[in-house]
């Protein structure tokens, strides 16, 4: 089967103050993949993100919402669904067509000094939370990613009481980001259609996402890794 070149989706946002440096282009620009490389997903976010809800105890369907928020695209098949290969920094979502891709570009991004670097299925936040993955690999696996994700939102949900409190601080402690977003996953999660721009990205996800990763990490990434400087809520 022919390569082509891969197309790299990008988004960006209104409230973003930064642009993800011109020097970026050329990891992304040159990679190739097989056609239909980006069409077939052995193990979906929507797979990992069920399995998670059960371990969890999180209410049926709700981490799916957030990740349909979070780095949701329209499928081949029309239909929303969280990309696994997703990475957003300083507000900029890239949607990548498979694993080399992704990493790649966030060695590139994290080479650069990028800050505020979220990756996969529920955007991970690995500026505030360096060691959450073994290794660059892994942070986009889809069952890692969920775990992580839910371990956060469960852990949240135990202490401030109820799922709407913890979608909102799982976004941001600040109300003026969480409750919005809280908000949008609520009415996904009721099932109402979401958003989506003409190249079939989710409007807004992505945004002030931060994941507390509670996931221990054996070893440090390979790549450029910015200090812990934080808790991981604003």
């Amino acid at each position: 089967m022919a390569n082509r070149p891969v197309i790299v989706e990008m988004k960006f946002f209104r409230n973003t103050s930064t642009r993800l440096s011109l020097a970026l282009l050329p990891f992304l620009l040159c990679a190739q993949a097989p056609a239909r490389a980006a069409d077939a997903l052995p193990r979906t976010c929507l797979d990992a993100a069920a399995d998670a809800e059960k371990r969890f105890g999180i209410p049926l369907g709700l981490l799916s919402a957030i990740g349909e928020i979070e780095s949701g695209r329209t499928a081949p098949s029309g239909k929303v669904e969280p990309w696994p290969w997703t990475i957003d920094a300083n507000g900029n979502s890239l949607y990548l067509p498979n694993l080399p891709a992704a990493v790649k570009a966030l060695s590139a991004l994290q080479a650069q000094g990028t800050p505020m670097i979220d990756v996969g299925c529920f955007q991970v936040d690995l500026t505030y939370h360096p060691l959450a993955f073994a290794t660059a690999d892994a942070a986009f696996d889809p069952d890692a990613n969920a775990t992580a994700a839910a371990r956060f939102l469960s852990d949240l949900h135990q202490r401030l009481g109820s799922w709407p409190a913890a979608v909102m601080s799982y976004h941001s402690a600040s109300p003026a980001f969480g409750i919005p977003y809280r908000d949008r996953v609520l009415a996904r999660w009721g099932g109402a259609p979401l958003d989506t721009d003409n190249d079939g990205a989710i409007q807004g996800g992505g945004i002030e996402a931060e994941v507390l990763v509670l996931l221990p990490a054996t070893s440090p990434l390979p790549h450029v890794i910015l200090p812990d400087s934080g808790s991981g809520t604003r």
